[in-house]
Parts: structure tokens; sequence; C-alpha cells
């Protein structure tokens, strides 16, 4: 009897692994389970409504809206990226000096991200010039987070990035066919194509959830921007692609460079760390739902 007991607890225990780092077990969770974690945290929720509400009300009648448009609109459209600040911002128990400072350049990307956003929202057909500015500064401070991760000889895959983007511009180009309009997407596009480098570069160098995150934020961005381009610069698109999809893509991408570096990594806050990117990376541990 005893050992039919024995039997059915380690049928048990090998038919549920561990899926979570909320759990306590002491078995490190996979990419899957970690990135499971941050994704569906209860702190990530209210960011899920203000995106989810903004785009699926307010996105199919963003066309519609004169400009000036109601304040109600500018005011809904940066609500998520303010809460985006607010979870960035929010200190875990133990951090490693490599997540502290991606964090702050995070922070003020986002900040840059809703300055050029309120303008955009507000007078569209008159700052869209300098949305486009405030848009490059963020992904400059997106690129410089993603620089503290960077590990020079771990970058074989990330180079691919250059000629794709390459690829995405000069087709835009090719179907808006305006001199001003083809230099400032050829200058947006190497923006984001260096964000997307060291991006890649950090997931190569360590496989882990905010890492993939980040790349997929930055995947979400450059899917964001080429459908904007296609809908509101292309004469021949028609707006083919709905309102909707171009601003939650949008917002996805803020929450995936967002989590990139929410993690704690094993490394005490008050006694100094001489662990490097990749260690840190490596031992983080999701922590959402204690902020």
């Amino acid at each position: 009897m005893e050992r039919k007991r024995q039997k059915a607890t380690t049928k048990s225990a090998m038919s549920s692994p561990p899926r979570s780092t909320k759990s306590g077990s002491a078995t490190a969770p996979d990419i899957v389970s970690r990135t499971f974690d941050l994704v569906t945290s209860k702190a990530v929720l209210p960011f899920y409504i203000l995106a989810g509400g903004f785009s699926f009300y307010y996105g199919p009648k963003a066309c519609s809206f004169p400009s000036p448009r109601p304040l109600e609109f500018v005011v809904f459209k940066l609500l998520p990226l303010v809460y985006l600040m607010e979870l960035v911002r929010r200190r875990p128990q133990t951090i490693c000096p490599v997540h502290d400072h991606a964090r702050r350049y995070i922070l003020l990307g986002l900040f840059v991200s809703i300055i050029g956003d309120a303008l955009l929202a507000y007078k569209p057909d008159v700052l869209m010039i300098i949305w486009f500015g405030t848009t490059c500064i963020a992904y400059v401070c997106y690129t410089i987070a993603f620089y503290q991760y960077y590990q020079e000889q771990t970058n074989k895959w990330a180079k691919a990035v250059f000629p794709l983007g390459a690829v995405l511009a000069a087709s835009l180009i090719y179907q808006i066919r305006e001199p001003k309009l083809s230099g400032l997407i050829a200058l947006y596009t190497l923006f984001l194509v260096v964000l997307g480098y060291f991006a890649l570069s950090r997931l190569e160098t360590c496989r882990t959830a905010p890492a993939y995150l980040g790349w997929a934020g930055v995947k979400l961005f450059t899917l964001s921007s080429y459908l904007f381009a296609l809908n509101f610069l292309s004469p021949s698109s028609d707006s083919w692609i709905s309102d909707t999809v171009i601003i939650m893509a949008y917002f996805l991408g803020q929450l995936g460079i967002a989590l990139s570096t929410y993690t704690i990594p094993l490394c005490p806050v008050d006694e100094p760390s001489n662990s490097s990117p990749l260690e840190s990376d490596s031992s983080a541990s999701v922590n959402l739902s204690r902020g």
C-alpha cells in the first residue's frame, strides 16, 4: 500500500512541473513560463484595459475627429503610456545596476513618447514632424537602454536586422515616391533598425523572458510604423488597415519595451554587484505583483 502511494506521488510530481516563478519552486522556469508571468501579472491588467479601451473605442473614430481633436481623446491616448511609466518606475525589492540603468532610459523614452503622442493626437495634420522627432528621440533612449546588455561576441543573427530594415524602407519609399517623406522614412528606419539590433543582440546573449519581450516590442513597433506609413503616407493603400490594429500594435510594443527590464536579478540592493549583464539577466525572476 505504501509503495503504491509513493508511485502515485512521484507520478503526480512528474506530470505537473512548476510553471511559474510565483510558486516559490526552486526549479528555474523556462522562457515560456516567465513570459506568461510577466504579461499576465495583475499589475499589467490596467494597461490592457486602458490600451484596449482607447484602441477599440477611439481607434475607429480617430480619422473622423476634426483638428484640433477633443481633450478627452488626447487624455485617453496618453493614459496607457502614463501607466507604463508608473509600472517601470516601481523599484523592485532587489535589483541589479544593469537593469537599473536600462530602466532609467526606458522611463525617459516613455516620457518623450508621451510628449510626441500628445502633440500628434491634438493636431495630427500640423504636428506630424514634431511627433517624428520625438519618436526618434524615444528610440535613441530605448537603444541606450538595450545597449546596457550588449555583448559584442554574441551578435551573429542581430546583423540580419540591417538588410531587413533596408528592404522595408525601400518598399515604403517605392510606394510613396516623395523626396521629403522618403528621407524621413529612411532616417526613421535607421533609428528603428539600430534599436532592433541591440534588442536582438541582448536576446542572443541571454534567452530570457525580459529579453524576448524587448525584442517582441521592437518588432511590434516596426509593424505599427510600417502599417501607419502605408495607411497615411502611401496614396495607393487607401487606408485598408484598421486604425485599431495600428494603435494596439504600438501600445503592445511599448509594453514589451517596458517589461524588458522589469526583473529581479539575484544581487542585493545595498551591496555592490560585480555581475555582468549576462549573469544578471540570466538570474532574473519575475516580480510584478510585489511592486
